[in-house]
């Protein structure tokens, strides 16, 4: 998945994965808007930090541990069925596994991940 810059609009959807400019997740604890340079306070492995509430790390000269979001990777699951009559159906479903219909019989599931 491509990453993006930080923007606390689009992390509030949920969608979306918080990491650093070198890819290692990150885990926010708090973000408090009215801050200024310590506006979010999170997590890079054991170590605690705090960034601008645009994703910017303002403690050091580093920039490799700007904020950036990665879209959340989604399952796609289709299953492929028999119906009663024979006949061979294909449906699927994003992010739930589907269930069988009452009369069906699934022939193969499968899985991908996005």
């Amino acid at each position: 998945m491509k990453k993006q810059n930080f923007n606390l609009e689009q992390y509030n959807t949920g969608s979306y994965e918080v990491i650093t400019r070198a890819n290692s997740n990150v885990v926010i604890a708090a973000i408090n808007e009215t801050m200024g340079e310590s506006a979010i306070i999170g997590w890079v492995g054991t170590t605690g930090y705090s960034w601008s509430i645009d994703g910017k790390y303002t403690e050091g000269e580093t920039n490799g541990l700007d904020l950036f979001l990665k879209e959340k990777s989604r399952k796609i699951y289709i299953n492929i069925s028999r119906g009663s009559n024979g006949e061979i159906s294909v449906y699927g479903r994003a992010d739930i596994k589907p269930r069988a219909y009452k009369g069906t019989e699934i022939l193969k599931t499968l899985e991908i991940e996005l």
